[in-house]
């Protein structure tokens, strides 16, 4: 099931023995095991969380345990990467601990995992009710935002919000936190937003791309210092080199369809790498990507100085 239908699922109180939660939105992921935790009365007695990697003989018999005052008892995993073999008395390899528990589950536990997507968590999807708490779609993000702001926000406000924070709901709410509270009872236009909230990195290596793309080196090597203020010219060539192989990917298979799907981004971001893979062109941006591959390779071997790193990648993409 999606995040967004776990409340309704709950009020039925038809509670899966085990929960497997899995994506990439950690505001969801932790305000999902939130959620799970309240079926409990007494969450103190009654809500284990295990965060570290912890013995499966622990878990189980954490839930073997029965509730206190309460109807039900959850046990949390936000950290699980190893499992152990059950052996039988002929020495004989029977399955995994948490697997052959879920063959005959204590009704009135509830186990919680968060996946890492290892093997393990594959055959678990058998026994457990999946909750995917992947980035929700901008559709829905306006509508959170609508909502938390009691409608007082303009349409513009609310895509450049979800712009700037590249569409986490971790982000999305810090910043809706902070623009509240100096626009308090007010109408929230989109130059609020622009004032008070914090671009997202990507967002600023979007921009940067834009500037390339239109011949604006002033304004490249601005929002270049900005990113390299506290950060690694290495790692600011590794996402420059990133968001160029997305465009390129796209230049090049342009009339594939659902083609945002398989490069992880919404359909929102996707209009501009459309828009830029235009601009620059399936060659020139082929020829990008090798020469940000070569940069990376003369800043790790010290054959460039990393402070002149930023001025080069711009001028030569510019040029090229």
């Amino acid at each position: 099931m999606k995040y967004n239908a776990l409340a309704t699922h709950l009020k039925t109180k038809q509670y899966a023995p085990c929960y497997l939660i899995q994506g990439e939105d950690k505001w969801l992921v932790n305000s999902a095991i939130v959620m799970l935790c309240g079926i409990v009365s007494n969450p103190l007695l009654n809500c284990g969380i295990f965060q570290e990697n912890e013995h499966e003989d622990n878990i189980i018999n954490a839930l073997k345990v029965m509730p206190w005052d309460s109807d039900y008892r959850v046990v949390v995993v936000t950290e699980f990467t190893t499992t152990r073999p059950v052996v039988n008395s002929g020495g004989k390899n029977t399955g995994k601990p948490i697997l052959e528990y879920l063959k005959d589950p204590n009704p009135s536990s509830v186990l919680v995992m968060v996946s890492n997507g290892s093997e393990f968590f594959s055959k678990l999807k058998a026994y457990a009710q999946i909750i995917d708490c992947s980035k929700l779609e901008n559709f829905e993000l306006a509508q959170y935002i609508k909502d938390r702001c009691q409608d007082r926000i303009e349409k513009a406000a609310i895509d450049t919000l979800i712009a700037y924070c590249s569409s986490d709901m971790g982000r999305i709410n810090t910043e809706l936190d902070k623009i509240l509270s100096y626009k308090e009872n007010e109408p929230i236009t989109e130059q609020d937003v622009i004032e008070l909230a914090i671009k997202d990195d990507d967002y600023k290596i979007y921009e940067l791309t834009n500037c390339l793309a239109d011949k604006n080196p002033d304004q490249a090597f601005k929002i270049w210092n900005s990113l390299s203020y506290g950060a690694d010219n290495v790692y600011l060539v590794n996402s420059v080199y990133n968001y160029f192989r997305k465009l390129l990917y796209t230049a090049v298979n342009k009339n594939q369809p659902e083609l945002y799907k398989k490069l992880n981004v919404n359909q929102y971001a996707f209009r501009y790498l459309e828009r830029n893979s235009k601009k620059f062109g399936a060659q020139k941006l082929k020829k990008i990507c090798d020469m940000l591959q070569l940069m990376d390779y003369y800043i790790k071997s010290g054959k460039i100085d990393k402070q002149a790193a930023g001025d080069k990648v711009i001028l030569n993409i510019i040029n090229i």
